[in-house]
């Protein structure tokens, strides 16, 4: 393991715990050296935004459109303003859970679920109400979700880490 070059990737809580990470005002662990940090659906656990930053380490944000957590994402991508290595992707269509395998159903246990708010989920043609104000779209579907991420996660930490 090189730990100089370290990336690091997290969902919902996981992603509010990565971007604590790569806060300015954290030190990490002597030798380690965090190159790069994803956010999936980032919920912000409580961090500061008004009084924190991340600016020495590569941010990417990526959040659905039909995810109530979009705001979260949005958040954290304003932290990092400014910095030329920040990244915020908005995923048309996506929702919170559909990122995780565990927690979308049938791939995880009976209480897995879609997440995309009750009022705002199976309108006609398999669509959800945005949240970022972009309408109606076509949810996706819980593989092609988690396809989008791995295409951006895979550039970003190739980008950043090679």
């Amino acid at each position: 393991m090189n730990l100089d070059r370290v990336g690091t990737l997290g969902h919902s809580r996981g992603g509010g715990g990565v971007i604590a990470q790569a806060l300015d005002s954290h030190t990490p662990p002597s030798g380690v050296h965090v190159r790069a940090t994803m956010a999936l659906a980032p919920a912000m656990n409580g961090i500061n935004a008004d009084k924190e930053r991340i600016t020495r380490v590569p941010l990417a944000v990526v959040a659905g459109t039909c995810d109530a957590m979009w705001e979260d994402g949005k958040i954290a991508a304003t932290m990092a303003a400014g910095d030329s290595n920040a990244e915020h992707h908005d995923v048309r269509g996506g929702n919170h859970n559909f990122f995780n395998t565990i927690w979308t159903p049938g791939t995880g246990p009976a209480f897995a679920t879609d997440d995309v708010a009750v009022e705002k989920r199976h309108r006609p043609g398999g669509r959800c109400e945005s949240t970022n104000q972009t309408g109606t779209v076509r949810q996706l579907t819980p593989a092609e979700q988690r396809e989008t991420a791995i295409h951006y996660a895979t550039a970003f930490f190739d980008k950043h880490l090679k």
